[in-house]
């Protein structure tokens, strides 16, 4: 298994972590080889693949605390998902939502998401041992889920932002990622009209490049992580050759599997 980890945070002693390289996986739960490839995985990361976790991805802004009891979901079990509030109110766990980011305090259970281009995000809280594994898509960081799982930290474990390490895994970079003009309004409801104009840089006939690691960075800002804290990306999905990127290769089956765990 052919991984690369977020240096910064593995040097802290606390946490392992790992971004798989391209042609690693696959990853889909169900999948003929999935499981193997999560064995694999823990192989490099000192973790069995019951120790794993996770969520069924859908682009939201939902985050999960997880604990030892979802150990497996999304690699022997069907995933974790959110359950959706039908009209009346009342919660019927049969209806399944997406999940795209996971916290936890719990020592030796990964937290697993993909991504093709979308902006993996590593938390941790060195001082309560805490840590988080974010899938940030546009959508997600237009509803700022970075800025959802740092107060869930904190309203959880007792993180404080100011404490938190955050760093951005291997993402598509603002060169590569042209968008059209309908990604402005969703955005606009979360950011204000300078840092719109600092993230959507002009083309013409309507087309734009977006800069979604720095948006994400933008949230985290926001919410009191601090600037020294925070690690961007160390090379672009799409333009490099080492990771999965679904705008240069189109490839649905295709994905970066980024994990973190505390040890």
């Amino acid at each position: 298994m052919r991984i690369l980890p977020i240096e910064n945070l593995d040097a802290t002693g606390l946490v392992h972590t790992a971004c798989t390289l391209l042609g690693e996986g696959p990853w889909s739960y169900g999948c003929e080889n999935a499981e193997r490839s999560f064995e694999d995985l823990g192989a490099e990361i000192g973790v069995n693949a019951y120790h794993m976790v996770r969520v069924n991805q859908k682009h939201t802004a939902n985050v999960h605390v997880a604990t030892s009891i979802d150990g497996g979901r999304g690699i022997y079990f069907p995933h974790l998902e959110a359950p959706v509030p039908p009209e009346n109110g009342a919660i019927d766990l049969r209806i399944g939502n997406g999940i795209d980011g996971i916290i936890t305090n719990e020592e030796g259970l990964a937290l697993c998401t993909t991504e093709a281009d979308c902006v993996p995000l590593f938390l941790l809280d060195p001082k309560n041992r805490v840590i988080g594994m974010i899938h940030s898509g546009w959508r997600g960081t237009a509803a700022r889920i970075g800025e959802r799982a740092v107060k869930l930290m904190c309203s959880t474990y007792g993180s404080k932002p100011e404490e938190i390490i955050a760093a951005l895994g291997p993402c598509i970079c603002k060169d590569c990622y042209e968008v059209g003009s309908e990604l402005i309004v969703p955005f606009s409801t979360s950011f204000d009209a300078d840092k719109i104009a600092e993230l959507f840089t002009p083309l013409g006939d309507g087309k734009y490049l977006l800069d979604v690691a720095n948006a994400v960075r933008m949230t985290l800002l926001e919410c009191g992580v601090k600037e020294e804290n925070i690690t961007m990306p160390f090379e672009c999905t799409c333009h490099g050759k080492d990771f999965a990127s679904y705008r240069r290769d189109k490839d649905p089956d295709d994905r970066m599997l980024t994990a973190i765990v505390l040890i």
